[in-house]
C-alpha cells in the first residue's frame, strides 16, 4: 500500500542524447508520492547524472493510490563541445547589371552601348554595322546586334555560414555575437581544423569583403548556441558608407563569452 506523503523516488527511465554540434537532451520519468510530486519536479533543476543539463520543461500524472508519475526535460551544451564550430560555405549565381562586368569597357565598344547625357548606361541599339565578308573594298552592312537586349549576366554569389556551441554564456554574451547584422563584419570564428572565409579579389586589386546578413542565438542550459550567415560582396566591395560601423566593434571575441 502506497504512502500518501512518500518521497522516495522509483526511477523508471533516463536518457541523454547529443547532436553534432554537442547540444545535449536528456529526460527522466520516475514515480514518487502525489502530495511530494509538483514540488520535488520543481526542485529538479539539473539531469540527476549531468548537472550542465537544464530543466526545460516536465508534467505530472497523478495516479491512484496517492502515487504520481513525474516526466521531466533537460537540455545543455556537452561541457567537451565548448567553442565547437559547425561551418557551411554555399555558392550560387546572382543577376548583376551588365555594365558592371569587370571587362565591360573593353567590349562593349563593339556593340553599339547607348548612354544618357548623364553618362549613364542605357543599353545596346537593335543594330550594328560590321565590314561584309569577304568585300575586297572595306564595305560596311548593318545587321541585327548580338548584345540587343542583354542588360544583366550572372556572378558567382557566396554565403560563409557558421554555428558556435558556448557551455557557459549570458543572455548578453550570447547577443552580443550579432550585434553586427546590417553591417561590414569580418570577425568569423576561427581556430584549428575550422575553414577560413574565402575572400577573392575584386576590381582595382581590392579584396572583396562580407556583409552579416542574418543570425540568431538560442539559450541552452548554462550556455547556448549562435548562428551567423555572411554574404559576399560583389567586385566593387560592399559600400562602406552604407554598411560601416562607425566603431569597430568585435562581437565574436571570446573573451567576451568565456572570461577567464
Amino acid at each position: 500500500m502506497a504512502i500518501k506523503n512518500n518521497t522516495a523516488k522509483n526511477v523508471h527511465t533516463k536518457t541523454v542524447s547529443w547532436d553534432e554540434n554537442g547540444v545535449a537532451e536528456g529526460s527522466i520519468i520516475y514515480s514518487i508520492g502525489a502530495s511530494s510530486a509538483v514540488t520535488d519536479a520543481l526542485n529538479t533543476k539539473s539531469h540527476p547524472d549531468y548537472s550542465y543539463l537544464k530543466r526545460t520543461g516536465g508534467s505530472v500524472t497523478f495516479k491512484e493510490a496517492d502515487m504520481a508519475e513525474v516526466s521531466l526535460t533537460f537540455a545543455g551544451i556537452d561541457p567537451d563541445a565548448d567553442g565547437q564550430v559547425m561551418t557551411t560555405i554555399r555558392a550560387s549565381m546572382t543577376q548583376e547589371p551588365i555594365q558592371t562586368h569587370p571587362t565591360f569597357t573593353k567590349w562593349s565598344k563593339d556593340f553599339a552601348p547607348l548612354f544618357d547625357q548623364d553618362g549613364a548606361f542605357k543599353g545596346f541599339d537593335s543594330k550594328i554595322t560590321q565590314p561584309i565578308p569577304n568585300n575586297a573594298f572595306g564595305d560596311l552592312e548593318e545587321v541585327d546586334n548580338p548584345k540587343a537586349g542583354i542588360t544583366q549576366y550572372l556572378d558567382p554569389s557566396v554565403t560563409f555560414e557558421q554555428s558556435k556551441t558556448f557551455a557557459r554564456a549570458t543572455h548578453a554574451q550570447l547577443a552580443s555575437q550579432i550585434a553586427n547584422i546590417g553591417f561590414i563584419d569580418s570577425s568569423f570564428y576561427t581556430g584549428g581544423g575550422i575553414p577560413v572565409a574565402p575572400t577573392p579579389m575584386g576590381d582595382d586589386g581590392k579584396p572583396r569583403n562580407w556583409l552579416l546578413i542574418s543570425g540568431g542565438f538560442e539559450e541552452i542550459g548554462d550556455g547556448g548556441k549562435v548562428s551567423k550567415v555572411w554574404k559576399l560582396s560583389g567586385r566593387r566591395q560592399w559600400d562602406s558608407l552604407l554598411y560601416s560601423k562607425s566603431e569597430d566593434k568585435k562581437p565574436n571575441d571570446d573573451k567576451q563569452i568565456n572570461p577567464q
